[in-house]
């Protein structure tokens, strides 16, 4: 389809405008195509991004944006586990954009999730993870997740190669809470 080879052209020539162009496609098909034929192009764009993760960790961010235009039917639960275990598996060795990936999921199976990839995260990235992870939750957190997400960051501050940028993230968090 048009809108295929449009997608393909995107990933080919202009990868950093991904996001923008895949949005636009898919909102200009939301209204001109049938729902099968948005979730083969769905299905498309997700196999080009599974296929190359390192090439796509922005568009893997913004993900949750698209899913709130087109609605939650965009994503499947299987489709975000794959996404995420692809971004595990890069060869950049960043697991940036797993945490918005996650709040795609329905507040109850985030927990579930993140235990079982905890142990795939780099050590040394854990707390950062998990400073962006409480930055894009959208939900209040059970205790059993709380006490997970607390011991998880203090098990991990002191292996982050990222120090310096909890402050940052840290300040951004109370601004949020105000």
């Amino acid at each position: 389809s048009f809108c295929r080879h449009w997608i393909d052209l995107a990933v080919r020539y202009e990868p950093r405008l991904l996001y923008r162009t895949v949005e636009s496609i898919l909102e200009t098909g939301r209204r001109t195509l049938n729902k099968s034929q948005i979730q083969s192009l769905t299905e498309h764009v997700l196999t080009l991004v599974l296929q190359e993760p390192d090439k796509f960790a922005v568009f893997l961010q913004r993900l949750p944006t698209i899913r709130d235009t087109l609605g939650p039917d965009f994503i499947t639960r299987k489709q975000i586990e794959d996404l995420i275990k692809a971004r595990l598996e890069t060869n950049d060795g960043f697991i940036f954009g797993i945490e918005n990936m996650i709040v795609m999921l329905p507040a109850e199976e985030r927990s579930a999730l993140l235990r079982s990839i905890w142990d795939k995260m780099p050590k040394t990235q854990r707390a950062y993870f998990l400073i962006n992870l409480v930055v894009v939750l959208d939900t209040e957190v059970d205790k059993d997740f709380e006490d997970f997400l607390i011991t998880g960051f203090r098990n991990s501050i002191g292996v982050s190669d990222r120090k310096s940028i909890f402050w940052v993230r840290i300040e951004q968090l109370a601004i949020n809470a105000r």
